[in-house]
């Protein structure tokens, strides 16, 4: 019988932000502070006990890079004018001119509601 992979195996970026994001919480975080040290590693732990060794440490910091990378650029696309997040369906509203200016927009899955795209 073929080993089959726990679901949560699946989804590694968005466990081990969950991971994070419980570590913040049971951490005592205030907002704006840094992530320590100790609790990147303690993050770290917990995630290799889910995923195997697989993973090093270089990795992990790598990826907390990217992650860190992301969310400034979706906060400085929410911070321009005409541009809207909608939360129920997940999907970024704005001006077709300006997201094509700044960003890479997959025209295929793009559909145009009051002047606004529609981009998944």
């Amino acid at each position: 019988m073929a080993y089959v992979l726990p679901p949560h195996r699946e989804h590694g970026e968005a466990h081990f932000l969950k991971l994070m994001a419980e570590e913040i919480e049971n951490g005592g975080y205030t907002p704006g502070s840094t992530f320590r040290h100790e609790s990147m590693l303690y993050v770290f732990r917990k995630f290799r006990i889910v995923y195997g060794p697989i993973y090093s440490d270089r990795f992990l910091k790598m990826k907390v890079k990217q992650l860190k990378k992301r969310y400034q650029e979706f906060s400085e696309l929410m911070s321009q004018d005409e541009i809207y997040w909608n939360k129920q369906n997940n999907v970024v509203y704005g001006n077709m001119k300006l997201l094509s200016e700044k960003y890479k927009v997959n025209k295929t899955f793009v559909s145009t509601v009051y002047d606004f795209p529609l981009i998944y």
